[in-house]
């Protein structure tokens, strides 16, 4: 291929190899062996002329020109050379592909990905070619490009290839981190021939849940557009939104961008065009659904009229949504089937069949049957066909009031059937008390008047248990007449339901003013309540009802009763916002300041739901706008936490109390500024408010508005003077906070105005390293631009965060002087080891690029790969190992990159290094080898692959013990049965065997495993003699040692001092020991005495009664000789109680220390990062339940 004017760069190269190649248009492919692969691939030039003096390989300039026709030319010449060897093929593909997606080489990742199978990508590797994809910091990492073609797009279908291929794999929501799925929205890029974008990436691959909970319903998608002005993000957000309009589901809520007014503005300043649909289906849920417009209209009403079918669809399915009638009247209205059939089937009642036959629309009629899946009666009653109908009844019909179906054919029978079939239903003993019902709540005078006249012996107060009689049904459905009726035939106004609702709370909550004042006339209580001791009154002013309120009021209705929450019926109109019933509540006298449960009054009612005309009519009525609620809430509290500024103005215009610490924790000036409430935070000053107010955390208004982003909120604070450099009482600036979440703008306002850039908090934090942690790139720049200092002394450097959270662009920043990379930190680790411990490839390829050493060792002899090796970072191994890492070097202790790897689980670890010659049987300080350390901790998987690669299962450690006997006695009985399998010496006894490994731990289930196959129980250890019996004697295990004597353990053996189980036993105070082994009535006088003796001479006073009432019951005419044969001179209790910490001895300095690295933990995560308070971000959670 020809490379324009590359021949001017030819003399950079220092060696043939990479100038041949461009050159000679790669011909040397064409002549490529296996040998040459590892060199073809992994070989390093040093280029002084391309774009700088760094170092590339042969996949660099592949990559860097992308060209297809060499892409395909060197995969043809890797192909033949490897010659069927497809894990040579896939590994030299993954090499090509992390140089491909550094260079977003589209040919070249597409040709990689012939030879990878997606599934077998993992998720370490996915990231890290996600990351390397959106690395476009350094120039030298950007493909050439030619000329339309954008940066952009190359990042785009790099990264919807590789999101392609792992869609199958579980982990690809994970690695689509916040982060992630910012940087690729900030790409800004919409492909216009297929009319897919960037979002489309995010929407497709990440999961729905998490997408909605963390970038839709909270407003960051459409926040980040405005702050970013992303165009082309916003015509891909719009397609999408289009196209989902079609599925027929969906749980990604892409439409809520567009509940934000100011997104919406910012979409018709760019002149774009969209459906009106999608901003209905934007923020549904049950408070938005009820909400009316300025006509009075519900949002579905709206969407009715505009035949808006997916609105509609998704208005009516909102669990807990209970719509007025007239809109699903409206529907009917419509004539329309197709509209009707939107309407979920849970909302198809008796009340929409009534006026379904009312409209005479049998298309309507014949949907709705087929809907409800109607029964043979149900057919027979529509079509009319009366003749033998009742017979049919008769014959055939049974009860199916079932809950499950939402009508039923009881009132079906009452919507179309005659006194004829009526009559045939009213047989049926169990479907007779229906018929009354029904008939009274479809108001069917005349039937109801029949049914009562035919069969004056039903009870007319008949009612499911807990529900509502026939009087209560006509009430709540505002039928008078029947209500007349009923009273008439005997039914009693003052029954109640089993939520104690009568027929008055009932009407009266419906708005049925005719059948309140009836039900008043024939002597309802207008003061009874149910059981929230909610009246007539108080349901009727929550609804609005101001006619009936009037009534019950001219009924003498006392205005005042509380309910259970101890509001009344003007705190509960207040908070609806029903002006007229307010006034009308006031007018007759209501008390206004009466406080609820949570201490709010009806004007703190009114000002936390935002009805500002309520309250203006509150305030000239005399409330008391500074009552204190509890949490220290006032009217101006709510008002200001729920954001509603023109209540505020009211309240601060009367001359509400500014100095209300809400919680006991904000003062109000932090809260209008955390929520960038520009309007409030003015009248608050203007007012007097102190602008550098603090909250008990010590934060300011102004930090608050830093860290949230709100520009014209700080530029308001800082013109009333506020100070910059003041800190809370974590030792934080406002500066650090706009740097965290990465507001540059707000960086620049408040350095021009004052801010001291190189302030640092309690832990030793500058705003340069919170930046350099947050991988904000621009401000980071920026703060070194202006002089932010680099270096720390004594403090934490920000590039040691920078290389802990991996962002090598901002490394390039901050390492001014390549010194740096050699330098050890204050915890005696190099910046390298940082970047290795915590995974960081493209900051680990930089510094080494940068000429860091590594093979270097720190004080405690620790290398970069031991740390990778320690936390599993397979990706950086491999990259360690490919730069020539020493693989068997050793740290102070001795240990290995393997023997870490082992120890502390890491398979895949350890399978990359034993591909390396390395040396399986390394031991460390201790002589214990990897395999020992493996298990020891129950690691089989690592055993098995240990031994596969030669780890030799017998070797022994410093206190001679095998694999085997760790393992056992750390109770792994997998590893134990394992390695018994391989061949481990299961009666190997030198200072400790297996067996008594298991017992000196208690691992009962392991000391029978072990002498179930074949393990000497009589076995004596060298240098004492000890015997497993005497172990467990020692320690007091009776089991084990029942066990051991079942299995012929010898009660006479004696150790190298003369001791016997027994006086193990005794000497160690272990009676129930004593017991078990004096009832196996095997020993003699002399034994028994020696063990006297132990027991004396260590004061166990149990022990000595025991043993001499055992020997006075003996009769043994040779005690004595046998005493003095071999009785010792003097007791001894060294050596015998070192049986007891056998355990202790074998687990002393055990386990391999993991190298400790505190300065990870406080460059990743420090204790002092100036938290956005939680407490305030919820704190609209604080507020007492409404």
């Amino acid at each position: 291929c020809s490379f324009y004017s590359l021949s001017l760069k030819q003399k950079g190269l220092e060696k043939d190899f990479i100038q041949k190649a461009i050159v000679n248009n790669y011909q040397f492919l064409d002549e490529v062996t296996e040998e040459d692969l590892d060199k073809l691939v992994n070989e390093e030039y040093k280029d002084k002329y391309w774009d700088g003096p760094h170092t590339i390989t042969l996949l660099n300039v592949i990559a860097r020109w992308d060209d297809p026709k060499s892409v395909h030319k060197f995969f043809n010449a890797v192909t033949k050379a490897c010659d069927q060897d497809l894990k040579k093929m896939r590994q030299i593909a993954m090499k090509c592909m992390e140089k491909a997606f550094l260079y977003k080489s589209v040919n070249f990742i597409k040709e990689s990905f012939k030879f990878v199978d997606g599934k077998d990508i993992s998720e370490e590797e996915a990231s890290s070619l996600l990351n390397l994809c959106l690395n476009t910091e350094d120039e030298r990492k950007i493909k050439l490009h030619k000329g339309y073609q954008r940066l952009e797009e190359d990042i785009y279908k790099s990264i919807d290839i590789l999101l392609a291929k792992i869609s199958l794999n579980n982990y690809i929501s994970r690695i689509l981190t916040d982060k992630i799925i910012k940087k690729i929205i900030c790409l800004d890029y919409l492909d216009l021939d297929t009319g897919f974008g960037t979002l489309d990436l995010v929407v497709n691959y990440k999961e729905a849940e998490e997408l909605n909970k963390n970038w839709l319903e909270n407003g960051r998608l459409a926040n980040l557009m405005l702050e970013k002005s992303l165009s082309t993000t916003a015509v891909n957000l719009i397609e999408i939104a289009e196209r989902f309009k079609e599925l027929p589901e969906n749980k990604v809520k892409i439409y809520e961008p567009f509940s934000y007014k100011n997104f919406v503005q910012f979409l018709k300043e760019m002149d774009m065009e969209w459906d009106e649909e999608i901003e209905f289906l934007g923020k549904l849920n049950r408070a938005s659904a009820l909400k009316q417009n300025n006509e009075g209209l519900l949002k579905v009403e709206v969407a009715i009229r505009k035949r808006y079918s997916k609105a509609i669809v998704a208005l009516l399915s909102i669990k807990g949504c209970e719509y007025p009638r007239r809109v699903y009247k409206s529907i009917i209205e419509s004539n329309d089937v197709a509209l009707f059939n939107l309407i979920p089937l849970h909302s198809l009642d008796y009340r929409l069949l009534v006026e379904i036959k009312e409209s005479q629309n049998r298309e309507l009629e014949i949907a709705f049957m087929n809907r409800i899946k109607e029964t043979e009666l149900e057919k027979l009653l529509i079509e009319g066909r009366d003749k033998g109908l009742k017979e049919w009844i008769i014959n055939n019909y049974e009860n199916d009031n079932s809950p499950q179906r939402k009508i039923n054919a009881t009132e079906m029978v009452c919507i179309y059937g005659d006194k004829e079939v009526v009559d045939a239903i009213a047989e049926k003993k169990d479907i007779n008390e229906h018929l009354l019902l029904t008939a009274s709540k479809l108001g069917r005078g005349k039937l109801v008047e029949y049914l009562l006249e035919k069969y004056p012996y039903w009870d007319i107060e008949s009612k499911p248990e807990g529900e509502y009689n026939a009087l209560m049904l006509a009430s709540l459905y505002g039928y008078k007449e029947v209500c007349e009726l009923l009273i008439e035939k005997g039914a009693s106004v003052h029954t109640e339901d089993g939520n104690g609702n009568t027929a008055l709370t009932l009407a009266a909550k419906e708005g049925h003013r005719e059948v309140c004042k009836l039900l008043l006339d024939k002597g309802a209580k207008v003061d009874a309540a149910n059981k929230d001791r909610r009246t007539a009154l108080a349901l009727a002013a929550e609804k609005g009802h101001t006619d009936i309120c009037k009534l019950l009021l001219e009924k003498e209705a006392d205005i005042d009763i509380p309910d259970k929450d101890k509001k009344t019926a003007l705190a509960l109109a207040a908070e609806k916002g029903h002006k007229e019933v307010c006034k009308l509540m006031l007018d007759r006298g209501a008390n206004i300041d009466i406080p609820d449960k949570g201490g709010r009054t009806a004007l703190a009612l009114a000002a936390d739901k935002g009805h500002k005309e309520v309250c203006e009519l509150l305030i000239e009525k005399g409330a008391n706008f500074d009552v204190i609620a509890n949490n220290n809430y006032t009217p101006l509290v709510a008002a200001t936490v729920r954001r509603h500024g023109q209540i505020c103005d009211l309240l601060l215009q009367v001359g509400a109390n500014i100095n209300v610490l809400v919680n006991e924790e904000w003062p109000l000036l932090t809260i209008a500024a955390f929520t960038g409430q520009v309007r409030v935070c003015e009248l608050l000053l203007n007012k007097g408010a102190d602008v550098d107010t603090i909250d008990i955390k010590g934060l300011t208004a102004l930090m608050y508005a830093a860290k949230k982003g709100h520009k014209q909120v700080c530029e308001l604070l800082i013109g009333k003077g506020a100070d910059i450099n003041t800190k809370d009482s974590e030792g934080c600036t406002a500066l650090m906070y706009a740097t965290i979440s990465g507001y540059k703008q707000i960086c620049e306002l408040l350095l021009i105005k004052g801010a001291k850039v190189d302030e640092i908090n309690n832990d030793g934090w500058s705003a340069l390293t919170f930046a350099a942690k947050e991988g904000h790139t621009d401000i980071c720049n920026f703060l070194v631009t202006v002089g932010a200092k680099i270096d720390l002394d004594g403090l934490i450097p920000p590039i040691v965060v920078a290389v802990a959270a991996g962002h090598a662009g901002i490394c390039r920043i901050l390492i001014e002087d390549e010194s740096k990379i050699y330098s050890l930190l204050y915890e005696d680790i190099t910046l390298l080891m940082i970047a290795a411990a915590m995974g960081q490839v493209q900051v680990c390829n930089l510094l080494l690029e940068r000429g860091a050493d590594i093979n270097f060792q720190n004080n405690r002899g620790y290398t970069a790969l031991m740390f990778a090796a320690a936390m599993n970072k397979v990706e950086i191994c491999k990259l360690l190992l490919e730069k020539g890492d020493d693989v068997d070097c050793q740290d102070n202790k001795g240990n290995t990159a393997l023997i870490y790897a082992a120890e502390m689980n890491k398979v895949e670890v350890c399978n990359l290094l034993l591909t390396r010659r390395i040396n399986v049987n390394a031991k460390n300080n201790q002589k214990r080898s990897a395999l020992m350390l493996a298990a020891q901790k129950g690691h089989k998987k690592v055993c098995e692959l240990l031994l596969k690669n030669g780890a030799d299962i017998n070797a022994i450690e410093n206190n001679g013990a095998t694999a085997l006997t760790f393992a056992a006695c750390m109770g792994n009985k997998e590893v134990c049965e394992f390695l018994l399998e391989k061949g481990a010496d299961i009666n190997y006894s030198n200072s400790f065997s297996p067996l008594i490994a298991a017992i000196a731990s208690s691992h009962i289930d392991i000391c029978e495993f072990l002498i179930d196959r074949a393990a000497n129980v009589n076995v004596a250890l060298e240098g004492t003699g000890w015997t497993p019996l005497m172990v467990s004697s020692a320690k007091g295990q009776v089991e084990i040692c029942q066990l051991l004597l079942k299995k012929g353990a010898k009660l006479d053996k004696k150790d190298h001092k003369g001791y016997t189980a027994l006086m193990h036993a005794a000497e160690n105070g272990q009676k129930m020991t004593c017991e078990m082994i004096l009832k196996e009535d095997k020993l003699s006088v002399a034994d028994i005495k020696d063990a006297l003796i132990s027991a004396e001479s260590n004061n166990h006073e149990n022990i000595v009664k025991l043993l001499s009432d055992t020997i006075s019951k003996m009769d043994d005419q040779n005690s004595e000789e046998e005493e003095e044969k071999n009785i010792p001179k003097e007791a001894s209790n060294g050596g015998v109680s070192n049986i007891i910490s056998i355990n202790d001895k074998f687990e002393q300095d055990q386990g391999i220390e993991i190298p400790n690295m505190p300065i990870l933990e406080s460059a990743s995560n420090p204790s002092s990062t100036p938290a956005e308070s939680d407490e305030l971000a919820n704190l609209t959670h604080k507020i007492p339940s409404t």
